[in-house]
């Protein structure tokens, strides 16, 4: 719903939604490799600016998703695996692509919207941000040079 990369996803945390200004905040992303929070690599030209802010209309579907989720302390990030920690590669790969193991059983998003007939290849996680823009630009009519931004 906002275009995000997979590790910014990941490092969004509670102190990052501003339910009064009706926006979050991208701050951060997380390195699977490290396991470490890192500012984003956004150009600072513009603006000198390292937070993207990006509405969040009241009782809109990102609003009513981050409210369906149970609020924690305000540095804990939002999005946890079940153990309550910090999504790893593996987790998140496994939700993705799926895995058929002895250990684990999870048919996966990608093999599941093939077998739907929604996608007809395995796309990376990547895509989701293309797919964003595209709706953004040309399903919503909003100008890429908003988007962009």
């Amino acid at each position: 719903m906002t275009g995000c990369r997979t590790g910014e996803a990941i490092a969004f945390m509670w102190c990052d939604v501003e339910w009064d200004k009706e926006r979050i905040l991208i701050r951060r992303t997380y390195d699977r490799l490290t396991k470490k929070f890192y500012p984003l690599k956004n150009d600072k030209t513009y603006k000198g600016e390292e937070v993207r802010k990006f509405p969040m209309f009241k009782d809109g579907e990102l609003w009513n998703f981050l409210k369906s989720i149970p609020q924690s302390q305000q540095n804990e990030v939002i999005f946890k695996s079940k153990i309550g920690r910090v999504i790893n590669s593996a987790t998140f790969g496994n939700s993705w692509r799926g895995q058929n193991s002895l250990s684990i059983q999870c048919k996966g998003i990608i093999p599941t919207l093939i077998e739907q007939g929604k996608l007809t290849k395995y796309l990376s996680p990547y895509n989701t941000r293309h797919t964003f823009i595209t709706h953004a630009v040309y399903d919503l009519g909003i100008d890429e040079k908003f988007v962009s931004k």
